[in-house]
């Protein structure tokens, strides 16, 4: 601890709680009112530290490092405007349910309101986009202010990370700090037998056998006999996370629902989901028999994710004969507009039913009829794929009728008994076939077909794109994303922005490398033993795609598989910050690795535990991460761009540069080109190629498909960032997607026969 003076040893032990409630990294903005904070972060030995010039710039660095880590991350300013700086990331962590840790300092209260400079009112200057706010007060170092002090820190952390009744996300905590700023020895300030008269104030929790274990800790890194500081001390406050399980009642009413509704769908949207969530939502997809919807920032597509959605509902014919009677739904909206007018088409002609999984809030712009359950994920899908397994009806249904996932149309019964001790003999026994009522019959038939559609619709359109995209050779934004799919090495992150890049991701991006070392072609033996890690694990073995049709016993096996990590800004869904996001999951990436992320004096090599985190270990060489963005994304961020400068981080920039919005042309203002030019499209004509060299950034004009491949391989070995920048014409580029989009329907057409009564 800091004893040079009040405010050191104050800000001294909020560093110390923050590290022993689980953050690992802060995010400091430089200023002199937030002196104390800064240093005594900085010279903690446990938290990573990286300064950022751009108070905007930096609060996004956070976001990105807390949404590539899964770890909670602070930020650290001075007082003023800085602090308003903050906000656009705060906006975004908040609906984004990002942990941050907001740290701002601001003036005593006796230069509040008196026109000291540099100062606003900051009492809640964040409104209702953070969970926690607190004014800290001056510090004060009596035994039960310190004890407050230290309790704060660990309610504010359990807060953010949605230990507490609210969905994790941003808390705000303002310290006010008078004079002397700095860490100038002043006699008497700190009690020179605090250790003694308090000595809970003074240390804070200590780990003993009997104590709780350290929340909010995502991996052992770090820990050793050599390391003997490492885990001695524990938060504060111990929070417990409150247990999601499902009532009885509720799995029963849940269980009658699916087995009425032989039409259903799972879809996965906007998400930042748990470990161990992807496994098990395919698990409950697998029981229930329902198409599973998956958007790429949402789950990794494989053969068991439909991800093609957002092309093959825009078929109206399609639209229009497959009506969903139930949505399952985790995370936020798809971004596929598509969607939402598919399920809002259907909406006054027949009921639809959506059990929506999250924190319970209203999430459902389409205002249908709406089950909103206030459950984790994880343990919604397993309570509740373990509740359909248990019952006979839908085993003996699903094997006696070689129906994928056969959903009886009688209700399930409700396990108010123990299944082991109290099943009648009548619920163990088996189903008669001859008992199976016709209309039953017809509701595993209509399961079967509607499974089937889906598949054959995923299929359709990915053989469609494939035949309009091939012989495209000018640099059109889709084909992008197709190309990446070819041979892209399956172990990168990428980070999308937001427009048009998010949507031609999810449109174009399949990829090809397939999960099996010896039929990959990347030499990197490091990466061949993480697909073998992947192997041994509960992901499926690739199949030989030659000549496989689709059925719901090997669904769309001829079908590559997906896993690379897609990470987007979809809380507010602003252009804003892009950059500087994308450079956070690379330094995060750097520090994973327990490599250095740049030559910066304050990083990983410097601290003894390196950042820990929620998502994945044993990286033993940094996971190379890209960002693909458009124009108007990149400009929006370019002082993002001075920490490659200041710290060398690792990073490959796809710049799609369009010369301005495309994504208008997408909208009806696009029918008035005499506006929609000057005050949307708003061509900029910049040449980014000596913008970025300032910053130390290397620039690649790519002219070709050939060269665009090299380039990109290249910079994922190459230190620094790279920022490979196509070109290309707007309007064609909308051409082209219109082209496709009606070459799709065609498809889609040509292979179904229609039958309207189907859907009903």
């Amino acid at each position: 601890m800091n004893t040079a003076n009040r405010n050191s040893f104050w800000a001294s032990l909020v560093a110390a709680e923050l590290d022993r409630a689980g953050v690992s990294a802060v995010c400091i903005s430089p200023g002199s009112r937030s002196t104390p904070l800064a240093i005594a972060c900085y010279q903690h030995p446990h938290l990573q530290t990286i300064v950022h010039i751009d108070e905007r710039s930096g609060s996004f660095f956070g976001l990105g490092l807390a949404k590539y880590t899964r770890a909670t991350v602070a930020l650290i300013c001075t007082s003023g405007t800085a602090a308003a700086n903050f906000y656009p990331a705060i906006i975004e962590a908040f609906y984004a349910q990002v942990p941050l840790i907001v740290l701002t300092a601001d003036r005593p209260p006796e230069l509040r309101d008196c026109g000291a400079g540099q100062t606003i009112d900051q009492i809640k200057l964040y409104g209702d986009h953070v969970r926690y706010f607190f004014e800290v007060g001056l510090p004060d170092l009596s035994g039960f202010k310190l004890r407050h002090l230290r309790s704060l820190i660990g309610h504010a952390t359990a807060i953010a990370t949605g230990k507490t009744a609210s969905a994790a996300g941003p808390v705000h905590l303002n310290f006010a700090f008078a004079d002397p700023l700095p860490p100038i020895e002043i006699a008497d300030q700190v009690p020179a037998n605090l250790a003694q008269t308090d000595r809970l104030a003074w240390q804070g929790r200590e780990l003993t056998v009997n104590s709780w274990p350290r929340t909010n800790q995502l991996s052992t890194a770090g820990q050793s006999d050599n390391n003997p500081n490492y885990k001695t001390e524990l938060s504060y406050i111990q929070v417990a996370a409150p247990q999601s399980q499902l009532s009885q009642v509720t799995l029963a009413q849940l269980g009658n629902l699916i087995a009425t509704c032989a039409k259903g769908i799972i879809v996965v949207g906007v998400y930042d989901p748990p470990a161990g969530f992807a496994a098990a939502v395919k698990k409950l997809a697998q029981i229930t028999g329902y198409p599973l919807l998956g958007e790429a920032t949402g789950i990794m597509r494989d053969r068991q994710v439909i991800g093609s959605y957002d092309v093959f509902l825009r078929s109206p014919q399609f639209c229009q004969t497959y009506a969903p009677e139930l949505v399952i739904r985790f995370g936020a909206m798809p971004t596929a507009k598509s969607y939402r007018l598919w399920l809002e088409q259907h909406l006054n002609s027949q009921p639809i039913q959506q059990i929506i999984v999250g924190d319970g809030s209203n999430n459902d712009p389409t205002h249908g009829l709406g089950i909103f359950v206030h459950a984790d994920a994880l343990s919604f899908c397993e309570q509740l794929s373990d509740y359909l397994a248990q019952n006979e009806q839908y085993l003996n249904l699903k094997s006696q009728y070689s129906s994928d996932y056969a959903t009886p149309q009688e209700e399930l019964p409700s396990p108010t008994r123990s299944p082991q001790s109290s099943r009648s003999a009548a619920d163990n026994r088996s189903i008669d076939p001859g008992s199976i009522s016709d209309q039953s019959r017809s509701n595993i038939a209509k399961q079967t077909q509607w499974q089937q559609a889906f598949w054959q619709a995923e299929k359709i359109t990915i053989a469609a794109i494939a035949k309009c995209l091939a012989p495209i050779e000018s640099l059109f934004e889709g084909k992008v994303f197709d190309q990446l799919g070819k041979w892209l090495p399956i172990d990168c992150c990428i980070y999308v922005a937001s427009s048009m890049p998010i949507r031609d991701l999810d449109s174009f991006f399949r990829q090809k490398e397939q999960l099996s070392p010896e039929s990959q072609s990347i030499s990197d033996p490091e990466r061949a033993d993480r697909l073998n890690q992947i192997n041994q694990g509960d992901r499926p073995s690739r199949v030989d795609p030659a000549n496989t049709p689709i059925s719901s016993d090997d669904k769309l096996a001829s079908e590559p598989v997906a896993m690379t990590r897609v990470i987007a800004n979809r809380g507010a869904n602003g252009i804003d910050g892009t950059i500087s996001s994308a450079l956070g999951a690379a330094w995060g990436s750097s520090l994973l690795s327990g490599q250095s992320a740049g030559n910066g004096q304050n990083l990983v090599q410097s601290k003894d535990r390196p950042i820990e985190n929620n998502y994945s270990s044993n990286h033993r060489n940094p996971q190379p991460v890209i960002l693909i963005c458009g124009d108007l994304a990149f400009y929006h961020d370019l002082n993002g761009l001075m920490a490659v400068k200041q710290y060398q981080l690792n990073l490959t920039i796809i710049l799609l540069n369009n010369n301005g919005g495309g994504i208008f042309d997408m909208l009806p203002i696009a029918q008035f080109p005499e506006v929609c030019e000057p005050l949307f499209n708003t061509p900029h004509d910049l040449d980014f190629a000596p913008i970025v060299a300032v910053y130390g950034c290397e620039h690649v004009a790519i002219e070709s498909w050939a060269q665009f491949k090299t380039e990109v391989l290249a910079s994922l070995t190459k230190p620094g960032t790279q920022v490979l920048e196509l070109k290309s014409n707007r309007q064609q580029n909308h051409q082209t997607r219109q082209q496709i989009w009606q070459e799709v329907k065609e498809a889609i057409a040509d292979h179904f026969s229609f039958n309207n009564n189907f859907g009903r």
